[in-house]
């Protein structure tokens, strides 16, 4: 074999190598992009799960309803006292539901501040936090200083690989 045969050879085989890589480099990106689209999508489902379970018909809009007659807002709990109170705490071990929140929450604000991990069918690891506001009626993208009949509920989930900026679904609850 002669000098230009081997120089030949030696050039289809870097050129062989390129294009290997850059193919499993498409092929990566093609992943990666793909997980990306499946984080999004399973993100936005757990969220909603969230807010559903926020809204559901046995939580109330505030800790002080009694439903007895119709309250003023200024019954209502002052924002900076949002959070579970003590009864709702999760000290003692409770495994009748996959979240101690679903059965010991009682009301909207009660998920103040809080925050769980979930998974998803093909992706594990998100971190959902929730934080309420009181909001204006008349425009529920403002929040309110004082009490009002409205609470905003916004859901951000966050993945460590695939959402670093994370998600934010917001919900809106009414007296």
């Amino acid at each position: 074999m002669g000098l230009g045969q081997t120089m030949l050879s030696a050039g289809v085989l870097v050129l062989l190598t390129v294009l290997t890589m850059s193919a499993n480099r498409m092929l990566l990106e093609s992943s990666q992009t793909s997980f990306e689209s499946e984080a999004v999508s399973t993100a936005a489902d757990l969220a909603n799960i969230l807010l559903a379970e926020i809204g559901r018909p046995e939580k109330q809009f505030d800790a002080s309803v009694t439903y007895s007659y119709y309250q003023s807002s200024g019954e209502f709990t002052i924002a900076s006292s949002f959070g579970p109170n003590a009864s709702e705490s999760f000290a003692l071990p409770d495994t009748s539901t996959p979240f101690k929140s679903i059965v010991r929450y009682s009301d909207v604000d009660d998920y103040h501040n809080y925050q769980r991990i979930a998974n998803g069918p093909t992706i594990n690891g998100f971190l959902l936090s929730v934080k309420v506001f009181y909001v204006t009626s008349i425009n529920p993208d403002a929040t309110s200083s004082s009490r009002t009949y409205s609470k905003k509920v916004e859901v951000t989930v966050t993945h460590s690989l695939y959402l670093p900026n994370g998600i934010k679904i917001y919900g809106v609850f009414r007296y």
